[in-house]
């Protein structure tokens, strides 16, 4: 008698489990979210005087969608070793949660010629991130900003000179004036000197001394300012510390 009863338990349990197959259908995976749209405001932009910006717009189109995603779009250059990296945050300005228009304003700074890629970093709401890179660079869209310099800067001009403590001792800090409004930005510098000490830090309107002479000295320097373009002429300036 058990072992009847046992054999009509299997064959209930097998037949409950046939009808599940039957109706339960095939397990549906989650949609992937697709980039169906992409541009770039400008292929090309002049930086000589003054930093600009783009504006990216982008569509994301994902049917399993509860809410509005979350990123940024990053201008990188050159690649594969990406530098300068100026980004803009993802925020929503058209669709729905589950067909997203998105913008992102990317500021390029001033002085700097250079061929910026794009990339994207995308994050669905409440999942992790996805790779919308990989389809922009297979869809063909352009997704590249070159920036343009045209003219080199002014000489620098205005010169100031003191001592100061720093860098664990005795310092010489040397700056000249920032670019006039509407002039050619620098955005670095190359320095001659003597009578200061060892040129320690350099920008692009100022340099640091370190172990300058303890006595009272004639600092005299020649300092040309640079951007993507070249070098400014010369400028000889000293003063007595």
């Amino acid at each position: 008698m058990r072992r009847i009863t046992m054999l009509r338990s299997a064959a209930i349990g097998s037949a409950v489990a046939a009808v599940l197959a039957m109706t339960a259908g095939p397990a549906r995976a989650d949609a992937v979210p697709q980039l169906t749209a992409f541009s770039v405001s400008t292929a090309a932009v002049d930086v000589t005087n003054a930093a600009a910006q783009i504006t990216v717009t982008m569509t994301v189109s994902d049917p399993d969608a509860t809410g509005v995603g979350s990123g940024s779009v990053t201008a990188y250059s050159p690649l594969p070793v990406p530098t300068h990296p100026s980004g803009g945050q993802l925020v929503q300005v058209g669709g729905t949660a589950t067909n997203t228009r998105y913008r992102a304003d990317i500021t390029l700074p001033a002085g700097t010629a250079l061929d910026y890629q794009m990339i994207i970093t995308f994050r669905p709401a409440g999942e992790a991130a996805v790779d919308l890179q990989s389809q922009l660079v297979a869809s063909g869209w352009a997704n590249h900003t070159i920036t343009s310099v045209t003219a080199v800067p002014d000489a620098p001009v205005n010169f100031t000179f003191r001592r100061d403590i720093g860098r664990g001792g005795r310092i010489i800090k040397v700056n000249w004036a920032e670019p006039e409004p509407g002039r050619p930005i620098a955005t670095g510098a190359t320095v001659t000197s003597s009578g200061c000490g060892i040129a320690e830090s350099i920008t692009y309107n100022s340099v640091w001394f370190i172990g300058p002479p303890a006595d009272t000295t004639t600092c005299t320097v020649t300092v040309r300012v640079t951007n993507s373009a070249g070098a400014s002429p010369p400028t000889t300036a000293s003063a007595t510390l």
